[in-house]
């Protein structure tokens, strides 16, 4: 049994603005960068500063089961990299990174294509 899913899927109850999306492209390309140019406030109201960024992997910025970015959205890509240096980003995945990588070579292989870190966890 998924104990984190199950939790997760009960904490919407008490709080359902959580699966809500606060922003929405429809492509990687169409992010922007910085993230918090998505947020624009109203006069008086405290501007968003959105200072780190996690990435999930396969159909974001990568084609499923790839370890390197989609080429058409490499450029945009290594914009978020400068706008978001060093430990400020890193990419979850649901495979590269978790028991389904035993050896870690998927996160490895994707950390090197990348220039960035995958996060390693057993939950997926």
């Amino acid at each position: 049994m998924n104990v984190s899913g199950t939790l997760s899927f009960f904490r919407l109850f008490r709080d359902p603005s959580l699966c809500l999306p606060h922003h929405t492209v429809s492509t990687f390309n169409h992010l922007p960068i910085p993230l918090s140019r998505a947020f624009n406030k109203a006069d008086g109201e405290k501007k968003v500063d959105i200072r780190a960024v996690v990435l999930d992997k396969d159909n974001c910025f990568a084609v499923p089961k790839e370890n390197e970015v989609y080429k058409p959205y490499t450029e945009r890509f290594e914009e978020l990299r400068k706008a978001y240096p060093g430990s400020r980003l890193l990419i979850v995945s649901n495979s590269a990174g978790t028991l389904s990588d035993p050896t870690g070579a998927e996160a490895d292989l994707l950390e090197k294509n990348t220039g960035v870190k995958v996060l390693r966890h057993n939950t997926k």
